[in-house]
């Protein structure tokens, strides 16, 4: 009987390597179809055993201009915070952070709350569990790929990577970051000017 090999066969020994590496920030693209948000699925449950994990995911993200788009974005970190919301009420996180995850979880985000959201829950998991959180981005590109379709990509460009640079690279309470998406997006001023990541394809043999 032959044995079908499935995409989180190798979940276990991947987060163990994941974890030896230097870079903090690692990015996986694989192209659809591939089994990513089956692999991050498990990535997820494997990492739960050691460490909190925000999992967020731009999947399926429409909209026809960059205020919408921003909308949209808003709207799933709305939902990230759902899921953290007991957070609020915790002794143990500030009184101004917990004042802002309300704000937050309320939907009510402006353009620097955006970029600063996942940054303030990171220290706000941090303060209340004692440990940095692992931070799982899937289909991050979806959002480029939105804005180069309705041609406004420029203009989405410095929100998106605001968002990104600061949830990955200026972010002293981020365990790992692993993202994943189809797409290998070469951000402006290059991709160290956003995260110091590790960069893994579907054509590499880890």
């Amino acid at each position: 009987v032959e044995k079908v090999a499935s995409v989180t066969d190798g979940v276990p020994s991947f987060c163990c390597e994941w974890q030896s590496l230097l870079t903090p920030v690692t990015r996986i693209t694989r192209p659809a179809g591939f089994g990513k948000t089956t692999a991050l699925d498990a990535v997820q449950a494997s990492l739960r055993e050691n460490f909190p994990v925000v999992r967020v995911s731009f999947a399926d993200i429409e909209a026809p201009d960059a205020p919408a788009l921003e909308h949209a974005i808003a709207g799933r970190l709305a939902t990230v915070f759902c899921e953290w919301q007991h957070l609020s009420e915790c002794a143990s996180v500030p009184v101004h952070v917990r004042r802002a995850i309300r704000s937050l979880f309320a939907g009510n985000f402006h353009h620097q709350d955006l970029s600063e959201a996942l940054r303030l829950l990171c220290n706000a998991v941090h303060k209340a569990v004692g440990k940095d959180p692992v931070v799982l981005l899937d289909d991050y590109d979806v959002p480029y790929l939105e804005a180069w379709r309705g041609g406004y990509l420029r203009e989405a460009s410095f929100v998106i990577e605001s968002f990104l640079m600061k949830t990955f690279k200026a972010n002293r309470h981020l365990e790992r970051g692993l993202v994943m998406g189809t797409l290998p997006v070469a951000f402006n001023g290059g991709c160290d000017d956003v995260w110091n990541a590790d960069e893994c394809s579907a054509l590499d043999d880890r």
